[in-house]
């Protein structure tokens, strides 16, 4: 007589529990790629603008340069770099 759906073996046979674990990290991987996927497409989409820092435009760069060199004093530097960080570009609608 025949117990279950193998020969003799139960339901599955002897090997079942490899499938099973097989079957289980298929299953896994396909969710880690989901949410992998998922991270980046709203990292690409979402993503901020790269804005220039006021360390980082040219016109103050120059400005140290002068600076440094002996061209400018402090009082000067101090005013020419305050008009420069209060002249920030207008945002583009």
């Amino acid at each position: 007589m025949m117990h279950g759906f193998g020969f003799g073996y139960g339901y599955g046979g002897p090997m079942s529990w490899l499938f099973g674990l097989l079957g289980l990290i298929m299953n896994l991987s396909f969710v880690i790629i989901a949410v992998l996927a998922a991270i980046w497409l709203f990292r690409s989409v979402f993503k901020k603008e790269d804005t220039p820092e006021l360390s980082h435009t040219p016109a103050l760069e120059i400005l140290k340069e002068r600076y440094a060199k002996g061209e400018l004093n402090s009082e000067e530097f101090a005013k020419m770099k305050e008009e420069i960080s209060d002249s920030t570009p207008a945002k583009k609608e």
